[in-house]
């Protein structure tokens, strides 16, 4: 039997299920792993994880339906993405690229470096939701923070952007979605997806990863439409297939003014630190 390879995001989506009381047999059900492999997999892998038995796990199935009606006591503006405007299109584009939608519930999640706590804190404050946690994913591993809630609204509305479970593979551009707000989104996709660096030789670099190559070439499309040369899309299959495009010099001083166009926009403030100390050097 060939050796279980998980990526990280199904790694943080199986314990992100679990800690919050998923069976191991639900797990296995949802993701299509044998029970005995995980177990050995995260014994490889060092993973701090207690498995629970039939009676811990009845116990938790029981504490986890109390916690779904607490968290729902938390007040969730469920109409925030029933209507467009920059700063629904933001979150709707870093939800498109790091987001996740539970197939089996109503819970719409986020789960960053707790670098970037400060930045969920922004959902909450805008959406609403249980506050931002702080947790452990692994032994030995940076922490993490998450913020997350509990809406069939939000998660009826989010679909219709194609923002669905197990998304994977199929990002893009929402043709739903109103061309005066895409500069908000991409931001918002670029900040889950994206980066900007300087390498070796001095140069500036801004990419976005994806995978699936139509939303890096919409976006491509649109950079274009405000005079941006294109830029071809590269593919790395060395594991997961991902798609990339990377943009240099001039161009990622337009990309900066159609990004950030407004002081009052939102955006993950590392990133545009990032842009703003490389800017600055040319």
């Amino acid at each position: 039997m060939p050796k279980l390879k998980l990526s990280n995001e199904e790694l943080n989506n199986i314990l992100i299920d679990y800690n919050n009381g998923m069976s191991m047999s639900g797990i296995t059900k949802k993701y299509h792993h044998d029970k005995n492999t995980l177990k050995k997999y995260f014994i490889e892998h060092n993973i701090n994880i207690h498995i629970r038995n039939k009676s811990e796990s009845l116990s938790c199935s029981q504490e986890k339906k109390k916690s779904d009606l607490l968290k729902r006591s938390y007040m969730v503006n469920d109409n925030y993405f029933s209507s467009q405007n920059n700063k629904m299109a933001y979150f709707l584009g870093f939800i498109m690229a790091d987001g996740n939608v539970a197939k089996n519930s109503n819970r719409i999640q986020i789960c960053l470096a707790e670098k970037d706590s400060e930045f969920l804190e922004l959902f909450y404050k805008e959406i609403g939701g249980t506050p931002v946690a702080h947790y452990f994913a692994r032994k030995g591993t940076q922490p993490i923070c998450r913020w997350e809630c509990l809406s069939s609204k939000i998660k009826k509305d989010l679909s219709i952007y194609g923002i669905i479970p197990h998304k994977t593979g199929f990002a893009k551009i929402p043709n739903t979605l109103k061309k005066e707000f895409y500069s908000d989104f991409i931001r918002g996709y670029f900040d889950g997806d994206g980066n900007i660096w300087i390498e070796k030789n001095g140069a500036a670099g801004f990419g976005i990863t994806s995978h699936n190559p139509e939303i890096l070439q919409q976006i491509i499309d649109y950079f274009e439409e405000r005079d941006i040369p294109p830029v071809k899309i590269n593919i790395d299959n060395r594991s997961n297939i991902n798609y990339s495009f990377k943009y240099r010099k001039q161009a990622i001083k337009k990309i900066y003014k159609i990004l950030y166009y407004d002081k009052e926009i939102f955006y993950l403030k590392r990133k545009f630190d990032k842009f703003n100390e490389i800017l600055l050097k040319k």
